[in-house]
């Protein structure tokens, strides 16, 4: 016999008279379970992570959104001054889909922030349909569309500045 059969035949005889093999299986099994549990956590942690940065992401975009919003509302009380109609009227239905989308896109916006939104989308529908049926007539303006505007702007201003202030909680971990 060689010297490693020597020296494990006794070794292996030892270990099943004390059947440690036994022990070794045991611990084993419990070193598996201990990694299975860790590696779940470290999936659930992971998905976790995935969607604060979806989540981020949405608050980002609709920041982004609103910000574009709140110019879109600048350049129609421009074309509004000078008598652009046909400007006005197009600008109020491409703000009234970015809106819409920001309204639905966005998990973060209380109720009254979409309330906000959602009386803006109706004010340039409005004001889009009064474009469309009168802009042909002489002399044709829409007295009230600077202060709708304004009030429109003012409060879709306050939203954005609530969102942007959730924005730089969240990038502070609060």
């Amino acid at each position: 016999m060689s010297y490693w059969q020597d020296f494990i035949s006794p070794a292996l005889v030892w270990l099943d008279a004390n059947h440690l093999g036994d022990a070794a299986g045991i611990i084993g099994l419990l070193i598996t379970a201990l990694a299975f549990w860790k590696a779940k956590r470290a999936q659930e942690a992971a998905a976790e992570a995935a969607n604060a940065v979806r989540s981020s992401m949405r608050l980002f975009d609709s920041i982004s959104q609103l910000s574009i919003a709140i110019a879109s509302l600048e350049e129609i009380k421009r074309h509004y001054y000078s008598e652009s109609w046909m400007l006005v009227s197009d600008r109020c239905a491409s703000l009234r889909r970015l809106l819409v989308v920001t309204r639905s896109s966005n998990p973060h916006l209380t109720d009254s922030q979409k309330t906000v939104i959602q009386n803006a989308v109706s004010n340039l529908a409005e004001i889009e349909e009064k474009i469309e049926s009168r802009s042909g007539k002489a002399g044709f303006k829409i007295s009230k569309l600077p202060r709708i505007i304004s009030d429109n702007l003012d409060l879709l201003l306050e939203v954005l500045i609530e969102l942007k202030t959730a924005a730089s909680g969240e990038n502070n971990g609060n």
